[in-house]
């Protein structure tokens, strides 16, 4: 039965909003859910399903009623929820802002399974769920169809996903009870698992779970009461349920590892490899997932039983250096390292892991020393006799030695706590001059050639001995408390550390302004579910898990990689008392023509380089800016020791400078849907294709897609050295990407011969670790250059990475075949065909 409501009308240009939802079981749930929707809604559509003849109704039949109802009530805007879910408070001074941007977004919100009254599991795939809850009535489109959890919009096309910011706690999952109950009722509901690939038996398996409480101000309310009531129908009334099949079982370990969550992911793995206890491949999976998670002595032991069954697995012998390194164990990591090496010499793989080994006591002045990879000129390394001995390792970027580098310096060394003080200078200039002062306490990196950012970071991550990395800009200073802040953050337990970026002592009113502008999102005031997390430090084995910076980029390199951390490890630890000093500029025509600069350099990343050459960019481009500046107005109206005249007065700075951003984006938008042209255009002739494609590149630096298109034409017209550098550097902008190193590798295969496309191969994978293609194309080379061992070490860590994709397996299949190793090959051929069916189903949805 359909029940609706209008509880008050919208204000004049106020669109109409209605919430959605049905009920039967949780009937006694929709009191506190109307409560907490009030201030969102202007009422709602209700269906309640409690005459239903059969234990489940139909989902797609009850959305559609209800969809088809609030549309014919006038609803502009539909919020989807149910009688057990909750929004926080925070939403409803969130909301005009998000409506304001349009009726062309899809609005996701956080789902945080609520695992108590007042925590959420967020480990895996817990902390990754959202749910698209809130949708313009114009995406309303086909009928829905699809059973069992399927989205509220049947065809997404022409809308942009964006995601709400906006925590949405799910009270079902707050008992054993009830978790339980749903697996059951899922279980039972779907036994193919064709509704849900990762299956069900996760729902309530509690190993290796994280609790995250709801923080402080963004709680919900009417405050919620247990009733430890089920909450649904009885599971026996649907069906039998049946346990995961290996296929779904594979998924959830990929899904959960792929989201911060290995040691759940590594206890389902065991739960596989005890079921198979045959299959010797299975056991590398768990080990790899312990080591990422810091299972240290669950590494040792199954390493240690792959060793005893085959002691040339060179795979299990790399997993087992690495875990021992990572512990500290340096009698058995050497032991193990010099078995890799004798196995595989001249291997950059065993190069790193010694490199690691010798790192306390490394002479990084030496001729080949590890950081001189990220160098192709000229380079040198001054070692100061007083550097510190210490648990954290700060890299100071300069170019061409600026004046600031040596303030930077100071303020390090003016720190409560000792660090170690890497000083990477590129492009030239006298670095020794302007650190003079300051040379015997630091070791000082001079790189003759400019480097971008990534390049220079990779280079003093390799200088250091510490186990804690933290950067710090050549035009910045640490305040007080900069290093031991940091510090204490990483002993209580905190991965990475972000944190926020203040305004020189003594800065003007612009440079204030600009700072509020462009850190509004980074200010020790700036409310928790607003921060941006940058600024980190970084614990040194993370980056043996997801690689280098990208060294190629000129902004954005260190989203990329904390992109990439964020998969791996613990959400980063916001840390709003270690403050960055940043160096704005003090004048309004040096602020006006650093913000267009900016603007330049961020056109080619997003959210900006979707919108070049789109009809809307204007549009789309404005509400952004627009939303920037409103952050940075917010940050001034939130500082009390400001007059209303210095209120006014930064204010129009901010706009002004949101002005001369806004320009330089869109000239660089302009020149960037040139180059798109241009590349479009790159067809038939092959000198003009060619002549097309150098243009494209010309007028688009920050694209590995363009670089890989001339890269791959210079090699048809035969100009395999300009070909080499293009794919190259499309590689140093994407690693982890497969196609500029499948590219490279054919292009050095066939000028160089197959051991120089294995080295080449196995560097990219060094670099960008967590790329599954990359062990795969190891794998191929190895293979191509007879060396089956180490073929199969490289397909054995790219399952690791792909558990659930049947082109891993089958790989492994041919190797296991190749090597008359039956069973192996019948097993892995056995999860392929499986995984493919799986696949199948859930694409035939």
């Amino acid at each position: 039965m359909l029940i609706s409501r209008i509880d008050r009308q919208p204000a004049r240009r106020e669109p109409l909003v209605l919430a959605v939802f049905s009920f039967r079981h949780d009937a006694h749930l929709v009191p506190g859910l109307l409560a907490n929707i009030a201030p969102l809604v202007h009422g709602h559509v209700a269906w309640e399903d409690c005459d239903a003849e059969t234990a489940l109704s139909s989902e797609p039949m009850r959305r559609n009623l209800l969809l088809a109802e609030a549309r014919r009530l006038g609803a502009r805007w539909i919020l989807a929820v149910d009688p057990d879910e909750r929004f926080e408070d925070r939403f409803a001074a969130r909301l005009p802002e998000m409506l304001a941007l349009g009726e062309g977004n899809l609005w996701h919100f956080n789902l945080c399974e609520m695992f108590s009254p007042r925590a959420w599991r967020s480990d895996g795939v817990w902390g990754g769920k959202s749910q698209m809850l809130l949708f313009p009535a114009a995406a309303i489109g086909a009928e829905l169809s699809v059973p069992l959890h399927a989205g509220w919009v049947a065809e997404g096309d022409g809308f942009m996903q964006r995601a709400a910011g906006v925590n949405l706690y799910h009270l079902r999952m707050a008992t054993p009870t009830r978790r339980r109950a749903r697996r059951a009722l899922y279980a039972a509901a779907d036994p193919e698992r064709q509704f849900q690939r990762i299956g069900y038996d996760y729902l309530d398996d509690e190993r290796g779970m994280v609790l995250t409480p709801i923080p402080e101000g963004r709680g919900f309310s009417p405050a919620f009461v247990e009733d430890h009531g089920l909450w649904a129908v009885d599971p026996g009334m649907v069906g039998t349920p049946v346990p995961d099949p290996l296929e779904a079982r594979l998924a959830y370990v990929a899904q959960a590892a792929a989201k911060a969550g290995q040691a759940a992911a590594f206890h389902a793995m065991q739960d596989l490899c005890a079921a198979s206890p045959a299959d010797d491949d299975l056991p590398h999976v768990a080990a790899s997932l312990a080591l990422t998670a810091g299972l240290l002595p669950e590494v040792e032991a199954l390493t240690g039983a792959m060793l005893a069954r085959d002691g040339a697995d060179l795979h299990a012998r790399m997993l087992r250096a690495r875990a021992r390194l990572r512990a500290g164990q340096s009698a058995g990591a050497a032991e193990d390292i010099a078995s890799l090496a004798r196995a595989l010499p001249d291997c950059a793989l065993v190069a790193d892991l010694s490199a690691d080994l010798a790192r306390p006591g490394a002479d990084f002045t030496a001729p080949f020393a590890q950081w001189r990879r990220w160098v192709a000129g000229a380079a040198e390394c001054c070692e100061g006799t007083g550097v510190a001995t210490a648990e954290i390792a700060v890299i100071v970027l300069g170019f061409r030695a600026q004046p600031e580098l040596a303030e930077a310096v100071a303020s390090l060394l003016a720190q409560d706590a000792a660090a170690e003080i890497v000083v990477v200078n590129s492009g030239g200039g006298a670095p020794e001059a302007v650190l003079a002062a300051h040379l015997d306490r630091i070791r000082l990196i001079a790189v003759e050639e400019p480097l971008r950012v990534g390049a220079a970071r990779n280079i003093g991550i390799d200088a250091a001995r510490a186990p804690i990395i933290a950067f710090l800009a050549g035009d910045c200073t640490a305040a007080p408390g900069w290093v031991s802040g940091r510090l204490a953050r990483h002993r209580a337990g905190a991965a990475t550390v972000s944190t926020p970026v203040l305004a020189m002592p003594g800065a003007g009113l612009v440079a204030r302004a600009a700072n509020r502008l462009k850190y509004w999102v980074r200010s020790p005031t700036t409310p928790l579910a607003e921060v941006s997390h940058f600024g980190r430090s970084y614990p040194r084995w993370l980056f043996a898990e997801v690689g280098a910076f990208p060294p190629g980029l000129q902004v954005a390199e260190d989203d990329a990689l904390n992109r990439l951390a964020d998969t791996v490890a613990a959400p980063p630890v916001w840390a709003p008392e270690i403050g960055t000093r940043h160096r704005d500029p003090a004048r309004l025509w040096q602020l006006l023509a650093d913000h267009r600069a900016r603007g330049e350099r961020r056109a080619s990343h997003p959210p900006f380089r979707a919108m070049a050459g789109k009809a809307d960019a204007t549009a789309r481009l404005a509400a952004d800016m627009a939303a920037r500046l409103r952050g940075g107005w917010r940050a001034v109206d939130s500082d009390p020791a400001l007059s209303p005249p210095a209120r006014w007065a930064m204010k129009l700075v901010q706009w002004l400078a949101a002005r001369a951003d806004r320009s330089g984006v869109a000239a660089a938008l302009n020149r960037l849907a040139i180059s798109d042209a241009a590349l479009a255009r790159a067809s038939g002739d092959p000198a003009a294709a060619l002549a097309m494609l150098r243009a494209a590149v010309a007028g688009d630096t920050e694209s590995w897609r363009k670089a890989l298109a001339l890269g791959r034409a210079e090699a048809r017209a035969g100009n395999t050295t300009a070909a080499e550098t293009e794919l190259r550097r499309a590689q140093a902008l994407a690693p982890g990407s497969q196609e500029p190193l499948a590219a490279l590798l054919a292009l050095v295969a066939a000028e160089q011969g197959g051991a120089a496309a294995l080295d080449a191969a196995e560097r990219a994978a060094l670099a960008a670790p967590r790329s599954r293609f990359h062990w795969q194309l190891a794998s191929d080379a190895a293979r191509d250059a007879g060396q089956p061992a180490r073929a199969l070490a490289h397909a054995r860590r790219a399952l690791c990475l792909a558990p659930d994709l049947a082109a891993v397996h089958q790989m492994l299949a041919s190797l296991h075949g190749a090597a008359a190793e039956g069973k192996m090959a019948a097993f892995r051929s056995l999860a392929s065909t499986r995984l493919q069916a799986s696949a199948a189903r859930h694409r035939a949805r």
